[in-house]
């Protein structure tokens, strides 16, 4: 062990060796490190790079426990977490120890500079540690200042036969940001046998990162898919894609529909109306999320588009109208669990909450009106007062209440209502049977809401809140 890291840890020099009367050196070795396992697993603040996490406790108690925490289980070294605040030798010495410790353990990379307004100079100082083990990288989670880029590439080209999963982003000094369009493509992860789960805020596209596509089963995008017709015939075993939004060519050579077979999940942060979802056909559908849309993004879709769909997930960020996701309700029918995020809600967007509640309250159609619609959307949501006639589950991760206590009332007879219909099953529709709810605001709302919860349960519903079962 280097002098460096001997000065962040208790010396073992006063320690007398073990005596055979001493009963826990006479415990078998695997059953040691079964012991060791439980122990670390139920460590919270369990890290190599800590010296006082509960992994290096455990070599200080003997000479014989420190032998078999050092030579018999490399693999709990090889989970690495630096958060670079500043030039810190210590560190450095324990991150090349724990380097050392982990054998040729395959390798889980954290690594991020130093926060808004800090200085990346210190930053080279731990890349330089870990390049060299770029072999053995099987998990990465990397972001790299701009400057260090041409570093990284020259290092990871054609090494990176173990690494399966990436997540990647790039950082100018004092904030976050994508690569400026002057910048060759990346191409260190071009070569990645392995590689399967990609994450990054930049674009994918060979002008900007270099991806092997075509071996990738999940890919997040937190920014736009240009070409959604180009990137699924690239990566044809895409089995899950999450993008800020995507779009669908305009050319003339696109084709009129497209069906990808393979995708089971799809996030999106918005539709619009150039994704023309309404030409994408997903057969193996499991779960879509949605968390922004507009009038009018999901008119053409039908049922033949998702017909494998079981999940749907939307959340109600910027005041999204809720006509603008019932045309989505209506055309999966499919939908067994539902999950909508009551959180980012306009004080404005009040009366939108009420009306999605309404929309999917069974024979209420009276609710779905307002003054301001025309008869032919009246006429539309009359024709929609069954949608997902198989939802048996719905979760609000959040739950937000207004604070005034008219609308607030307002909004939780609403949901009230809502949850009662779908309590009683009609013809061809399937009966709620699980309510979960995350977070509830204001805190007051958790009384209101309790008396009517536990009525539910009385009826033989499953209701969660905050992760708690309620019982009678």
């Amino acid at each position: 062990m280097s002098s460096s890291v001997s000065h962040c840890i208790p010396s073992l020099d006063d320690l007398q060796p073990p005596t055979s009367s001493c009963f826990i050196h006479r415990i078998p070795t695997e059953l040691l490190l079964e012991i060791f396992a439980l122990s670390l697993k139920d460590d919270v603040n369990n890290a190599p790079l800590k010296p006082y996490s509960m992994l290096w406790k455990l070599g200080r108690v003997s000479s014989l426990w420190r032998t078999i925490v050092l030579e018999c289980m490399p693999s709990k070294w090889a989970s690495i977490e630096v958060a670079v605040i500043g030039l810190d030798s210590k560190l450095i010495a324990i991150l090349e120890e724990c380097l050392r410790r982990a054998q040729q353990s395959p390798l889980s990379v954290f690594l991020r500079p130093p926060g808004k307004n800090a200085t990346t100079d210190f930053f080279i100082a731990y890349l330089n540690v870990l390049l060299p083990t770029c072999h053995r990288w099987k998990k990465a989670s990397l972001t790299i200042p701009d400057q260090y880029i041409e570093l990284l590439e020259e290092n990871t080209r054609n090494r990176l036969s173990l690494l399966e999963s990436l997540e990647f982003s790039i950082v100018r000094q004092g904030y976050f940001t994508r690569p400026s369009h002057t910048r060759s493509p990346i191409t260190a992860f071009e070569s990645a046998p392995r590689l399967r789960h990609v994450k990054t805020s930049l674009p994918v596209s060979p002008d900007n990162l270099v991806l092997p596509l075509s071996q990738l089963t999940s890919l997040k995008i937190q920014s736009e898919v240009k070409d959604i017709v180009q990137l699924l015939t690239l990566a044809p075993n895409l089995t899950r894609l999450s993008a800020k939004r995507i779009q669908y060519p305009t050319t003339s050579s696109a084709p009129a529909e497209i069906v990808y077979s393979s995708l089971t999940s799809l996030e999106l942060s918005l539709v619009g109306s150039e994704a023309c979802v309404d030409k994408l056909s997903f057969p193996q559908l499991e779960k879509l999320s949605i968390w922004s849309a507009e009038h009018g993004d999901f008119h053409g879709l039908n049922a033949s588009s998702f017909p494998s769909l079981t999940h749907l997930s939307i959340g109600l960020v910027l005041a999204m109208r809720p006509e603008a996701v019932l045309p989505l309700f209506a055309a999966t029918p499919t939908v067994s669990m539902l999950t909508i995020d009551v959180a980012l809600y306009t004080k404005e967007g009040l009366r939108l909450v009420e009306e999605l509640f309404a929309g999917l309250t069974l024979n209420s159609n009276s609710h779905l009106s307002s003054p301001s619609n025309s008869n032919s959307e009246q006429s539309q949501r009359r024709n929609m007062m069954c949608l997902l006639p198989n939802l048996n589950s719905i979760e609000f991760p959040q739950l937000d209440f207004p604070a005034a206590a008219s609308v607030q009332q307002c909004m939780f007879n609403a949901f009230i209502k809502f949850v009662r219909s779908r309590r009683s099953s009609g013809p061809g529709m399937v009966e709620l049977r699980k309510l979960e709810i995350g977070k509830c605001y204001p805190e007051s709302m958790k009384e209101t809401l309790g008396e009517e919860l536990t009525s539910f349960v009385a009826a033989g519903m499953e209701v969660v809140v905050g992760g708690r079962v309620l019982v009678c």
